[in-house]
């Protein structure tokens, strides 16, 4: 099991499917429902409501792109994420977890402060996210060896928050 990534744009709520969407057994989305439901569920983790602040909790159609990409392990996820907040801000993910107010507004802060397993980011944190992507792209490049095992991944999720910034929203599941 892994983290995968899809990222929807240009959303159109569905009228008649209310909230909440299918739940499993232990209160999580039931994704294998949702998908015969041919709908996007914006998953909004109570833990970072911020990040999908400006999606409801319902139902949308797709009606722009989607782009879907598996991340591999979560610890392969996690040692991407640590690679990224070294490579970008020269400090360990801990340190902005201890106290992420004092690491607002710096680039990819929204997403190394983000669950590793499960939520959305909506088209606005979706937004600042891409802008830092493409900010830091030339940066990083020379700050890796030869374009390291990490590169595809960034540019995956570039590609991610490109589309979410157009009304979607990026899904970790």
């Amino acid at each position: 099991m892994g983290l995968d990534i899809a990222a929807h744009s240009k959303l159109r709520k569905v009228v008649g499917v209310p909230p909440p969407f299918p739940l499993n057994s232990h209160g999580r989305p039931d994704w294998d429902q949702i998908d015969e439901m041919h709908a996007v569920f914006p998953y909004v983790n109570p833990d970072f409501p911020d990040h999908a602040r400006d999606l409801e909790q319902a139902a949308y159609h797709v009606e722009g792109l989607s782009y879907r990409f598996p991340c591999g392990s979560y610890r392969n996820y996690n040692a991407w994420r640590e690679s990224l907040c070294r490579k970008a801000l020269r400090i360990l993910p801990q340190q902005i977890w201890d106290n992420p107010g004092a690491f607002a507004g710096r680039p990819f802060v929204e997403l190394i402060n983000f669950s590793d397993c499960e939520g959305c980011i909506g088209p606005t944190v979706a937004a600042k996210l891409y802008r830092d992507f493409l900010d830091h792209d030339e940066k990083l490049i020379q700050r890796a060896s030869d374009r390291d095992q990490h590169w595809e991944m960034y540019q995956d999720f570039m590609r991610a928050f490109e589309l979410a910034q157009d009304g979607g929203f990026v899904s970790f599941s």
